[in-house]
């Protein structure tokens, strides 16, 4: 109950406030990266949603990064979401220290995007979906850069061989010029 009202209090000061850089505040904080992802797969509670699905993490356990407190799980869920509403059996998740910041990979085997709807996948009300709104890939986007990220989506195989949608969050150096966190990535 606590985090869905931390997302909705976050999803009320992002949609307040005007673009412009972030500034660090006490809502801040190390975040584990192995940790976010595995408390989103059990908040979304994939096991029994989707119980054909599979996820495989190749992320350090030490690795942190500074970001307002839920807003990775946010975009970490509509990533899994996405996923799996699109007939994902596989999502995988890789993340390690890289040009000072932390990248992070979602990988997917759900067949892909058109190629047409690539180019249009940040724009808000684009869906592929009847029932979606075509919401969550603009909030992401909106979500990472307000962190002095960046975002990018592409088609990507999936290590299966099969036809797949790669996310790659990168999260630029904190205020301060240092980084968070541990240098390795596996885990």
């Amino acid at each position: 109950a606590q985090r869905g009202a931390d997302t909705l209090r976050n999803l009320r000061q992002w949609v307040s406030q005007a673009q412009g850089n972030p500034v660090l505040t006490d809502d801040w904080q190390a975040i584990n990266v192995h940790d976010a992802i595995h408390h989103v797969w059990q908040l979304l509670r994939m096991p029994q949603q989707f119980p054909a699905i599979t996820l495989h993490t190749q992320v350090s356990k030490a690795l942190t990064l500074m970001l307002p407190s839920v807003l990775l799980e946010q975009v970490l869920a509509n990533l899994v979401l996405n996923a799996a509403q699109a007939g994902a059996t596989t999502v995988w998740f890789s993340a390690l220290h890289k040009d000072g910041g932390v990248r992070i990979q979602v990988q997917d085997n759900a067949g892909g995007i058109d190629e047409a709807q690539l180019y249009q996948a940040f724009q808000p009300f684009m869906t592929t979906r009847k029932e979606g709104m075509g919401l969550g890939l603009a909030i992401c986007q909106r979500l990472v850069r307000y962190a002095n990220g960046d975002i990018e989506i592409k088609n990507q195989q999936a290590p299966d061989g099969k036809a797949g949608a790669r996310v790659t969050l990168y999260f630029k150096p904190n205020q301060e010029g240092g980084r968070s966190g541990d240098n390795s990535s596996a885990g």
